[in-house]
């Protein structure tokens, strides 16, 4: 959870300073690891929820 908070703040950071380059890189980083997080969670539909049994 540190990660996401110093993601965040990084993100706020480079918005804040007006630097837009800083700021999308950041998002990206950032949306990128959640992305990664949520996988495991990943319905066939799409939607991030609890891990479906593959077995059924």
């Amino acid at each position: 959870m540190t990660r996401i908070l110093e993601q965040h703040r990084a993100v706020y950071e480079a918005i804040v300073s007006r630097n837009g380059d800083r700021a999308r890189s950041w998002m990206t980083v950032h949306v990128a690891g959640v992305d990664v997080r949520a996988t495991p969670y990943r319905r066939p539909c799409g939607r991030v929820g609890a891990p479906v049994d593959q077995r059924a």
